[in-house]
């Protein structure tokens, strides 16, 4: 987000702020949902492990990933996996 503000020179607060105005969601929020979105995917398609999905996705631990993505897709990451291949 720092360097999205920076790239607009505004402040990383004021850019924020406009964005979620504008967007109707946070710059956090917009790519922890992108994130989860190529998790999806990921999981779906490429047959790797729950930790290299974290680790390709930007999640700091495989149990991030998991708890998210158990709290927004309402499954764990792995029964996910099962369940779309």
């Amino acid at each position: 987000m720092a360097r999205m503000a920076q790239l607009t020179h505004m402040s990383p607060s004021r850019f924020a702020v406009l964005y979620k105005r504008i967007l109707g969601a946070s710059p956090t929020e917009d790519l922890i949902e992108a994130r989860l979105a190529r998790a999806q995917e990921l999981l779906t398609n490429s047959g790797i492990s729950v930790g290299q999905v974290a680790a390709q996705t930007g999640f700091t631990s495989p149990s991030y990933l998991s708890r998210l993505f158990r709290r927004r897709v309402g499954t764990t990451p792995r029964d996910y996996q099962r369940r779309h291949r």
